[in-house]
């Protein structure tokens, strides 16, 4: 789950008030549907105990322990610590121990007590068991180092520090001595509750004396239920001994072998991993499926007819065989080929594909020719109703897609082989592609031109000023010598605006240089998100249209994505960009650029109707994210890290077989991505070398400024150098320059932009210029703003009338409050002319416009 709670609701949880009681709770989770659990309100509806602890376990993966001080670790875990940093720590124990014991050893194991401790945390608060949970995995990821510790504090009160200490301590060491010895104690607890988790920490093993242990208690616990659960897993764990099975394992209350099938499905005794299935499958299908499933795929497992079953029959056959991994294999194997190769392409990469696609990549029929596509129900063919089923409609009547919910991928995953793409595959040779774009280390040398030029305000921005304009953008690709990675077809410029978006939102970096480390320094404030904050992936998707939320942790996780992703290339060898896209899919790399759930974000495809064409908007929150979002956001990524020099890149012209944008061949500018291929440059940025040096002789030029005249010269070639001249100066001849408050004040149109200019000049050209220069600069500034408007007085021009401009060069009145100017014009101090207006009134003079 990828979910993102604001802070005000992060904080909102901490309190135990703001959660609904269990049972008493009539409003189900608004992500996954429980009732009859906690539940806490936020703006995404009311969510339970365990997606709010998904929604905190995606803000700890981004959390940069890196910066927290020793003391904030210890603070986090004593008892009055929050929830959301209590987690955090717990979730990265592992990392929390490596920093400590980095700063001060001294500390790691004050640390392991207060995890340990945490085994045993009892507020009144939903989220507490969380914390207990936690705080065994962290236990257990820690192995035999913490197991002295656990032995040593263990305590039969409270029950529940004392029942993770027997599970931590069993999944850690089973035969360690003690450990057995703790666990055979455990299972005489009086206690049913800690009985019953002795057995869900031993159910995996084997050992003789798990076995004993287990017969134990199915045949003399006094809780049925222990009983039950016991003899479940003895005939999970041992089944392929059939006379044990008959005389050993079952309890000796329990019915003969004979009659076990007897009851219906729904009632037969389950194993936790099964209930837990069968909450899922009950979750995500309807009854109707249910029996069309059944009657396809798993009457053989079963002597009964689905006629005869309910939806709670239904669902605990299917629990049955997707519980089992012996029983999965066999449905496996019972499924049309198509089917099986969908089945792998969902648990694998995830999110929602077009049921389109499916049926011209397997050449199938999966929505009969002849139904309504103007329906609403689901036209599916039995065959692929395995598969959950989204719609959308539109004018062309409803289409559909296939998905599989996190839950089931997860379960599914454990059964199914690994794709061979879930690894990146380095290719000997790759197919031929029209062209191929290998930077060769020239970024190296233009990257600090790059910056300064920009920087220096030379690009220009369009009205609204978000926009570079066209001439500018050509302008840098010219004065920055950018080889672009098309010349025609309309995309002659998409190397330089990729460049100029990136580090027009750079910091401010004194002394950048032509140099690795500089380079370095940019990429690794990016990747890490310290650096860039302005900066958007999102952006890169130039075919998504429509507002979408910034969720600041997004873009930081997606970078964090991106960078290991560019550690993971196999240096100086060719990939497929499809390799790398299912690669992402099948490890569930976080790459979301934009929020899944935004259904404000779209992208316009064409259509025609029998009046005219037109454009139909594609909402991406109800389609294939993965191809409309994250395959782009993929090539788009590449296709920049090219530019700056980190990858080689092979490509054709763009073209998208699934999707296009408007009236174009493609979705995505960067759809003609092939193959990448990681630089020695950027396995130095990525981290994986740690020296890198590239050998060039850089331009240098001095510029000299004349010590009587505003007259300067360069000597030398420098581009920079030459673009900051232009700036101020007008050429006069090879390498000479001369400067006027014409030439200087180029451009300007306001104070601040003179002054900059100013500034610019003294950063630029020369900090301590001769005298006549530092004149020629202070004149500058002290003839900004010569005319003072002058609020208090008023102007007005009279009518040429004879007798009125009589009247106001003799009367003594009008002559007291106004002034004469030239051309009929007069000056009125704006406190008089109410006087003056008066004064007219006694002489005829009306006035009304003033």
């Amino acid at each position: 789950m990828n979910l993102s709670l604001p802070r005000d609701i992060l904080q909102e949880i901490e309190s135990a008030t703001v959660w609904s009681k269990g049972l008493s709770s009539g409003t189900p989770c608004s992500l996954c549907h429980q009732k009859g659990v906690s539940t806490c309100k936020t703006p995404m509806g009311r969510l339970c105990v365990s997606c709010v602890g998904s929604a905190l376990k995606d803000e700890a993966e981004t959390e940069r322990l890196d910066l927290w001080l020793v003391a904030q670790f210890k603070e986090a875990l004593s008892y009055s610590g929050s929830f959301r940093w209590r987690l955090t720590v717990l979730w990265r124990f592992k990392e929390v121990l490596q920093l400590t014991s980095k700063r001060s050893p001294s500390d790691t194991d004050n640390l392991m007590v207060q995890l340990v401790r945490n085994l045993g945390y009892m507020p009144p608060h939903p989220l507490a068991r969380l914390v207990r949970r936690a705080a065994v995995d962290a236990c257990v990821a820690l192995g035999e180092t913490i197991l002295p510790l656990l032995l040593k504090m263990c305590a039969p009160s409270p029950w529940q520090f004392y029942s993770n200490i027997v599970r931590a301590a069993g999944l850690i060491a089973p035969e360690h001595k003690e450990v057995r010895a703790l666990l055979n104690k455990a299972v005489q607890d009086p206690n049913p509750e800690i009985r019953g988790r002795v057995i869900g920490t031993i159910y995996k093993y084997k050992f003789p004396w798990v076995k004993e242990m287990l017969q134990t208690l199915a045949r003399r616990d006094p809780h049925p239920a222990i009983r039950d659960t016991a003899t479940n897993v003895l005939v999970d764990n041992w089944k392929s001994d059939q006379s044990s099975r008959q005389l050993d394992l079952l309890p000796k209350t329990a019915a003969k072998p004979e009659l076990i099938n007897k009851p219906p499905l729904s009632k037969r005794p389950k194993t936790l991993k099964q209930k837990e299935m069968g909450k899922i499958v009950d979750r995500y299908y309807n009854a109707d499926i249910l029996k069309k499933i059944y009657n396809r795929y798993l009457q053989p497992f079963f002597n009964e007819s689905a006629n005869n079953l309910k939806k709670a029959d239904l669902t605990a056959a299917f629990a049955l065989v997707y519980s089992d991994k012996e029983s999965f294999q066999k449905l496996l194997s019972s499924l049309p080929e198509d089917v099986s190769k969908i089945l792998n392409i969902l648990v694998w990469e995830g999110g929602k594909h077009d049921v389109k696609k499916f049926e011209k990549m397997f050449k199938s029929e999966i929505i009969p020719k002849d139904a309504n596509k103007y329906y609403s129900g689901n036209p599916i063919n039995n065959s692929y109703l395995l598969f959950q089923v989204s719609s959308i409609y539109n004018y062309r009547g409803y289409e559909y897609y296939f998905y599989l919910s996190d839950d089931l991928r997860k379960l599914f995953k454990q059964y199914l082989p690994l794709p061979k793409e879930a690894n990146l595959i380095p290719l000997e040779t790759i197919k031929k592609t029209d062209f191929v774009y290998e930077d060769n280390d020239r970024v190296v040398r233009q990257i600090k031109l790059w910056y300064s030029y920009i920087k220096q305000g030379n690009l220009r921005f369009s009205k609204s000023g978000d926009k570079v304009l066209k001439t500018s953008i050509s302008q840098m690709a010219k004065y920055g010598d950018i080889k672009e990675f098309y010349d025609s077809n309309g995309l002659e410029y998409l190397r330089t605006p990729l460049i100029i978006d990136f580090l027009r939102h750079a910091p401010q970096i004194k002394n950048i240089d032509s140099s690795p480390q500089s380079l370095k320094q940019l990429w690794d404030g990016f990747f890490s998100g310290s650096d860039f904050n302005r900066y958007r992936l999102a952006e890169l998707l130039y075919h998504v249209k429509g507002g979408y939320y910034y969720d600041p942790q997004r873009e930081t996780r997606t970078r964090t994505s991106l960078f290991n992703l560019l550690k993971t290339i196999p240096a100086s060898q060719w990939v497929s960009i499809e390799n790398v896209i299912k690669y992402c899919a099948c490890r569930d790399v976080y790459l979301e650029a934009v929020d899944k759930s935004d259904y404000s974000l779209y992208f316009n495809k064409e259509y025609t109707t029998k009046y005219h064409p037109s454009y139909e908007k594609v909402r991406i929150s109800e389609g294939p994210y993965q191809d409309v979002v994250t395959a782009p956001l993929i090539k788009a990524a590449m296709f920049l890290l090219a530019g700056f020099g980190m990858v080689d890149i092979a490509y054709n012209l763009p073209q998208n077989d699934l999707f296009q944008e408007k009236t174009n061949e493609y979705l995505s500018v960067f759809d003609g991505l092939q193959y990448i291929r990681l630089t020695k440059l950027g396995a130095y940025i990525s981290g994986l070398t740690e020296k890198y040096e590239v050998k060039f002789e850089e331009e240098k030029a001095n510029i000299i400024l004349d010590e009587r005249r505003l007259i300067i010269n360069i000597e030398g070639k420098d581009i920079l150098k030459t673009l900051a001249l232009e700036r101020i100066a007008d050429k006069i001849a090879d390498n000479h320059y001369r400067v006027d408050y014409n030439s200087f004040l180029k451009e300007c149109y306001s104070k601040k932009d003179i002054t900059q200019k100013v500034k610019f000049f003294k950063d630029e050209i020369s900090s301590k210029p001769p005298e006549v220069w530092q004149d020629f600069l202070d004149d500058i500034l002290k003839k900004i703003n010569p005319l003072t408007p002058e609020k208090t007085m008023a102007v007005y021009k009279l009518t040429p009338d004879q007798e009125l401009i009589s009247l106001v060069a003799k009367d003594e009145i009008l002559r007291k409050h106004i002034f004469k100017a030239e051309d009929y014009r007069i000056v009125i101090e704006a406190s008089n002319v109410k006087k003056v207006k008066k004064r007219l009134g006694e002489f005829g003079y009306f006035i009304d416009n003033i």
